[in-house]
């Protein structure tokens, strides 16, 4: 997965739940399903942000070292940037 991607709000919302998930190298087969499971059910995410987030899903192509750290930048980066209000 390239990580030059501008990631949008949508699938920003998101990474967390699937960078948890891979944190310990292996996405199981329930935690697979029950993260495509949300990720279609989540109203705010574009058609293209939910076939983005879902090719992550592949636990024959986990995410490399770079990919994962570029995720948690992301994440912090996103995070410092939200209104105190919506933290």
């Amino acid at each position: 997965m390239s990580t030059n991607k501008q990631l949008s709000t949508g699938i920003l919302s998101v990474l967390p739940m699937i960078y948890v998930g891979w944190s310990d190298s292996v996405l199981s087969p329930s935690e697979i399903d029950t993260i495509k499971v949300k990720i279609d059910e989540l109203k705010h995410l574009s058609a293209e942000d939910k076939v983005y987030l879902k090719s992550w899903m592949n636990p024959l192509q986990p995410p490399s070292d770079k990919e994962f750290k570029f995720w948690a930048s992301e994440i912090k980066s996103a995070a410092t940037n939200l209104d105190q209000s919506t933290k």
